[in-house]
């Protein structure tokens, strides 16, 4: 996974997953925006497979 450019930086409160969703592999966590809004973390390493 690359990334050409970062648009910006924010300051995000991360909740971390329930033990329901905690087995999808490539996502760590959701942050609360400061607007409200709800942002998926993904992790790079679990989409990888080897």
């Amino acid at each position: 996974m690359f990334a050409d450019e970062l648009i910006g930086e924010q300051q995000v409160v991360v909740k971390n997953l329930s033990k329901f969703i905690n087995k999808v592999k490539g996502i760590s966590g959701f942050a609360l925006l400061g607007d409200g809004r709800i942002s998926m973390i993904l992790d790079p390493s679990g989409f990888v497979t080897v």
